[in-house]
This record gives structure tokens, sequence and C-alpha cells, in this order.
């Protein structure tokens, strides 16, 4: 893995299918070993076509997510046996503690729904149809969800963007490489 080089791992909800918080948990500690090599980050992709209320949800976490509370809005909402509406998730938010006044404008803010459209089409873009899912560096991971497995992906995949860019640097040609050096003393 380069040095230098960050390997994004991203798991995509779609606020339907649980993800135990323990699981989470377990998974944010794993990814310790790899320090500041790593970026961790959940996408939340709502289907709006199944269930359109499940936007206030999606809506919801997202907010919460500018608090660092992302996670327990996430669990609170898949705990509930409610149908998700804007009521039940201010509800939530309010039991939980999170700043209200923060919350409801996040919450009704535009950057949030915009948030969650590039969420929904990153999921499509990169070729993810299953949730809960993860990519790893945008390619989706269809590997077992053991440390092991997990890291023996995460691995080869960012030593193969480092490999692809040494490889890419000598089939640039004598002219690229010229340019290369006259950019460094420049």
């Amino acid at each position: 893995m380069a040095d230098d080089k960050k390997i994004i791992l991203e798991g995509y909800r779609n606020l339907k299918h649980k993800v135990s918080g323990e699981s989470s948990k377990s998974l944010r500690e794993s990814l310790k070993k790899y320090g500041d090599k790593i970026i961790f980050r959940y996408k939340y992709c709502p289907d709006l076509d199944e269930s359109p209320q499940a936007i206030h949800a999606a809506k919801a976490v997202v907010a919460a997510e500018y608090q660092d509370r992302s996670e327990d809005v996430y669990q609170a909402l898949t705990n509930s046996n409610q149908e998700y509406d804007k009521f039940m998730v201010i509800d939530i938010a309010q039991e939980l503690g999170l700043d209200m006044r923060q919350f409801k404008n996040d919450f009704n803010s535009e950057a949030t729904m915009d948030r969650i459209r590039q969420d929904i089409e990153d999921s499509k873009s990169c070729g993810l149809h299953v949730f809960p899912g993860l990519t790893i560096n945008g390619e989706p991971y269809n590997g077992a969800w053991d440390d092991d497995s997990l890291f023996a992906a995460i691995d080869q995949r960012g030593g193969k963007q480092f490999k692809h860019a040494i490889e890419s640097f000598f089939h640039w040609g004598a002219s690229a490489a010229a340019v290369l050096i006259v950019a460094t003393f420049a």
C-alpha cells in the first residue's frame, strides 16, 4: 500500500436492512489498524420507490452527522417498529438529546437532500445493488465481512492502486517524462 495514498471504504445503508450497532462499532475498531491510511464513511440510499417515507430517516441520519450522532440516530430508527415520518424522526432526535435547532435546520436543508441524492447516485454508478454494501475505492466489495477477508481486500486494492500508478508512469513515453522533469525543476 502506498504511504501517501488513502483508501476509501464506504458502507452503504438503505435504512431498511439493519446493520447492528455492534457490527458498526466492531468494523470501526478493526479499521484502526490502518491509522490515517483509510477513510471510512457511511452513505445512505433509501429505496424511495418502495418506501417514500424512508427519506425522513435518511435526512435524520445525515442531519445527525453534523452533530457526530448519526450512528445513534440510525440505530434508534432501525430499532423502531414505526413507519418513518417527519414527526417520528424529530422525536428520536429529541430523545437522544441532539441540539434540536441545528438538527431541524440540517434536516430541512437542501445540502442534506443533495448529500442523499449523491449517495444514491454513487451507489448506482459503482454498481452496488445489495444493501448493506461496501465499496473499497469505489469498487463494490463482494467478499465475506470478517476482518481477515476485508483486510485482504483492502490491502489488495490499495496495493493495486500504487502498482497501477507506477506501471502507468513507465508507459508515458519519453515526451511525458521530459515534461515531468521540466515541471520538477521549474
